[in-house]
């Protein structure tokens, strides 16, 4: 059965934003619980943790884009023209914010990938040459 997404209130609205981060964080943890039981072959305990920061990174971020559509649908409400000003005024200043969060999270995910990437990079070499 299809949730009615029709019209929410405040409540409503905190209670879905708040279960559905919950759930994403479940899975998070769940991935890295994965990660966890890897044998020392497939993972080195070295580069676990490295793992474990962009599995987070990637997480925070979704986290971040996936309650967009409903913060949007809330702030418009269901006649956008009672409060026409208002509900612009609220997007742009939700966009901008949601923007600035974004990026910065992008950000953090490329240092995350760029540690990984060099000590992946670091330990090639360094099997290669010692092997």
């Amino acid at each position: 059965m299809k949730p009615n997404l029709d019209s929410f209130d405040f409540f409503d609205l905190i209670w879905v934003v708040g279960v559905t981060d919950f759930v994403l964080k479940f899975f998070t943890i769940g991935l890295k619980c994965f990660i966890l039981v890897l044998p020392r072959i497939f993972l080195a305990f070295k580069s676990r943790g490295k793992f474990y920061l962009v599995i987070e990174e990637l997480s925070q971020l979704f986290r971040a884009l996936v309650p967009i559509q409903l913060w949007y649908k809330y702030i418009i409400g269901e006649d956008p023209s009672n409060s026409y000003l208002l509900g612009g005024v609220l997007i742009i200043l939700y966009s901008l914010c949601k923007s600035f969060d974004i990026c910065g999270r992008i950000g953090a995910i490329r240092k995350a990938i760029k540690m990984l990437c060099s000590s992946q990079v670091t330990m090639f070499v360094l099997n290669y040459i010692f092997i």
